[in-house]
């Protein structure tokens, strides 16, 4: 018991040593990357992101890269209320149809009752072929989808922009350009 009451002690004063005795607040924010005139290369395909648009290591295994795309007047990408989140995945074998996608974007987004997507894809041509593209929004949340697929024979590569309205509709031709810059790594434009 005397041991146990020891030990307690050693761990407790340890605890209070390993204290800062400042009181100031500290901030502390995590490494972005700012990019211009860089190539990102995955799953067979490589992109120039635009240059206010800052790197993030991707979340998990299905995604190739992350960027945070701000709002034309807002320098600052670590604020939720004016930054979309733009992902590239890339998903082997059968993916669904785009409708299917659609509704589960729609639901991500907090629309309960799915318009009829069809009726909102647009196609992208380039010299190798047609991307689908979507744009979704749900006024009651102030959140947007923009949404690409270019199907392949092996899967499908998906290019989303998620985030506020304002932010989505002013990163909107960024958005369609990145798509169009999207690459085969054998320099094919998709």
């Amino acid at each position: 018991m005397a041991m146990t009451k020891k030990i307690s002690i050693l761990v407790l004063m340890s605890m209070l040593c390993a204290c800062d005795s400042e009181k100031e607040i500290r901030q502390y924010s995590s490494k972005t990357e700012t990019i211009s005139q860089r190539a990102f290369f995955g799953a067979g395909f490589s992109w120039n992101p635009p240059a206010n648009w800052q790197y993030r290591t991707a979340q998990n295994p299905m995604q190739l890269a992350i960027f945070l795309a701000p709002e034309e007047s807002d320098t600052y990408t670590e604020n939720p209320n004016t930054v979309a989140t733009v992902s590239l995945s890339f998903l082997k074998g059968e993916t669904g149809s785009l409708n299917d996608n659609i509704k589960r974007w729609q639901r991500q987004i907090d629309i309960n009752n799915p318009i009829n997507p069809s009726e909102n894809i647009r196609t992208i041509k380039t010299s190798l072929g047609e991307i689908q593209f979507i744009k979704i929004q749900n006024n009651n949340t102030d959140e947007s989808i923009l949404a690409a697929v270019y199907q392949q024979l092996d899967g499908a590569l998906f290019v989303k922009m998620r985030g506020p309205i304002q932010t989505i509709n002013q990163q909107t031709n960024n958005f369609v350009s990145f798509i169009e810059d999207v690459q085969h790594q054998k320099g094919d434009k998709i």
